[in-house]
């Protein structure tokens, strides 16, 4: 088979970040889109580059994203894919996907989530209760506001060709959304927080309040999880996809913990081990030694880069699947796809 999702797209990618206002809550929201050929090689060189840069208390260095800022799009229509970022966490998260779905033909818009996108210090309140009321509004109102023109008439897509995604808490948004709106017709969510969790109990509530049965239509879903979280445990994974209504399909890749789903991952990854050691765990009763040993170093996971190339590689394809109806790449997900991932120095396990 000549299809192969691990390569990078011809088209160069766009950037664009824009400014939204939700009734006086502040959005902002960064669309990656394929660029005209007159910036061909300008999203990988670093002197041409976007950079982003982050905004007290989040720690993380301004970093270079491999897409032109404000690059002239290119004159067509394509899918769009929306992503929901993780909890305290930033539209940003999503460079490295976003970047590869713009570069096969896709336009990908992730915004910040208002209130959930800064930094949690040990002692600080973090409810997710009005979160849950708050985080779908979000990706409704962008998503409202993409298909009415938001971020400018010469960025084009298909309003009936809408994906979705999102990691962890944005994992559970995403599935929240194909409950309560219909406008989405592909979805993969990563490592979506819900289920029993020994560091966050609020999560057992997210799953609690998801309708399964509740969709307004058949959603294709990819599942996506890691079987060294120590967040999202695996074992509510595959209960959560033994509901998940068909059609389905769930991939588990081995030696990846939660931070490898998103940018920024070593340094998340020790941040989060030293939290544990200098001040235990948010939720009383865990045994640290225990979590510090589940959790384990970084460099004792499957590397970052052949991480977020399977992960690049699985949503495009589910996404090539289902929004361009690409045979090809439903037949690479059907069959043979344990064997194709390890071709590429990975290990994963398909339900």
């Amino acid at each position: 088979m000549s299809y192969d999702p691990f390569q990078r797209g011809d088209f160069p990618v766009g950037v664009r970040h824009v400014d939204l206002d939700d009734d006086g809550r502040h959005i902002p929201l960064t669309v990656w889109f394929p660029a005209t050929d007159a910036h061909q090689g300008q999203d990988l060189a670093a002197d041409t580059q976007d950079v982003i840069s982050f905004e007290p208390p989040n720690p993380w260095r301004p970093r270079r994203q491999a897409a032109v800022r404000d690059a002239t799009p290119r004159d067509d229509v394509f899918p769009l894919v929306v992503y929901s970022h993780g909890a305290t966490d930033s539209r940003f998260s999503a460079g490295f996907l976003a970047t590869h779905l713009a570069s096969h033909g896709y336009v990908v818009a992730a915004a910040d989530h208002p209130g959930d996108n800064k930094i949690v210090e040990p002692g600080d309140q973090y409810d997710l209760a009005p979160l849950r009321e708050t985080r779908p509004r979000d990706i409704r109102f962008v998503t409202d506001r993409l298909l009415g023109g938001a971020v400018g008439s010469d960025i084009r897509f298909d309003a009936d060709r809408i994906g979705l995604t999102g990691v962890s808490f944005g994992g559970w948004t995403t599935l929240m959304m194909l409950q309560e709106d219909d406008r989405f017709s592909a979805a993969v969510p990563l490592t979506p927080g819900l289920g029993d969790s020994p560091l966050s109990p609020g999560m057992a509530d997210n799953r609690a309040v998801l309708d399964l049965d509740a969709w307004p239509r058949p959603v294709p879903t990819l599942l996506v999880a890691g079987d060294r979280d120590a967040l999202v445990l695996i074992d509510a994974m595959r209960a959560l996809f033994q509901d998940l209504p068909e059609p389905k399909r769930m991939v588990e890749i081995h030696d990846i913990g939660h931070f490898q789903f998103v940018e920024h991952c070593e340094e998340r990854h020790d941040a989060f081990v030293e939290q544990l050691r200098v001040h235990g765990a948010f939720t009383p009763g865990i045994d640290v030694e225990v979590m510090l040993r589940t959790v384990g170093r970084h460099e004792d996971m499957l590397a970052t880069d052949k991480a977020h190339a399977v992960l690049q590689a699985l949503l495009l394809a589910q996404m090539d699947a289902h929004l361009k109806d690409n045979g090809d790449a439903a037949s690479y997900l059907a069959s043979g796809l344990e064997n194709r991932i390890a071709d590429h120095g990975a290990k994963v396990t398909v339900a």
